[in-house]
C-alpha cells in the first residue's frame, strides 16, 4: 500500500509541477485510448450466409494456416453448418480432401458474392497419404474470392445454383 501512495506522489507533484510533462501525459493516454478503441477490434470468427431463404451458420477461415487446415480433423458437420474460407485475392482455388472424416459440397464464390460453381459430395476418401501427388484435387471452375464447404447435399437441398448470390458481412 505504501507504494501505491508513494506512486501517487510522485505523480502528483510532477503533473503539478511540470505542465509539459501534464500535457504530454495527457496526451498519451488520449492517444493510447483513441488506438486501443478503434484499431483493436476483434477478428469475427463466425458469420451467417444468406442463401436462397436459409441461413448457414460458417466458421471463418481467413489465414493461411486456417485456410490449410479447414475441415480437417472434425467429426462432423452440423446441419445448416459450415466454413466459409476468404482469400487475399481473385483466383482458381484448389481444395484437397486431407484428414476429413465425412463429404461435404464445396461452393465457388466470387468476388460479388455470387456462386460460380460447385462441386457435390465432394468424398472424403479422396485423399492419397501413400501418394499425395495422386490425390483428387477440387478446383474452382474460374476465379474466386470465396470457398464455403458446406454438409454433403446442402447445395441441392437449398437449390444453390450458379448465379445465385450469397447475403454475409465480413
Amino acid at each position: 500500500m505504501q507504494r501505491f501512495i508513494d506512486f501517487k506522489n510522485r505523480l502528483v507533484r510532477i503533473l503539478y509541477t511540470n505542465p509539459i510533462k501534464t500535457v504530454f501525459i495527457i496526451a498519451s493516454i488520449i492517444i493510447f485510448s483513441y488506438y486501443i478503441l478503434n484499431h483493436h477490434k476483434p477478428t469475427p470468427t463466425h458469420v451467417d450466409i444468406k442463401i436462397n431463404d436459409a441461413v448457414i451458420y460458417s466458421q471463418i477461415a481467413d489465414t493461411e494456416n486456417e485456410r490449410s487446415l479447414g475441415l480437417s480433423f472434425t467429426k462432423q458437420l452440423d446441419e445448416n453448418a459450415g466454413m466459409m474460407f476468404i482469400f487475399p485475392t481473385t483466383s482458381v482455388k484448389n481444395f484437397w480432401m486431407r484428414d476429413m472424416n465425412y463429404n461435404i459440397d464445396i461452393i465457388w464464390i466470387d468476388e460479388n458474392k455470387a456462386v460460380v460453381g460447385f462441386h457435390e459430395n465432394a468424398d472424403k476418401d479422396s485423399y492419397d497419404y501413400k501418394y499425395p501427388e495422386n490425390s483428387r484435387i477440387y478446383r474452382s471452375p474460374v476465379n474466386t474470392k470465396y470457398v464455403l464447404e458446406v454438409t454433403a447435399g446442402t447445395v441441392q437441398k437449398l437449390k444453390i445454383k450458379t448465379g445465385d448470390v450469397l447475403d454475409f458481412n465480413y
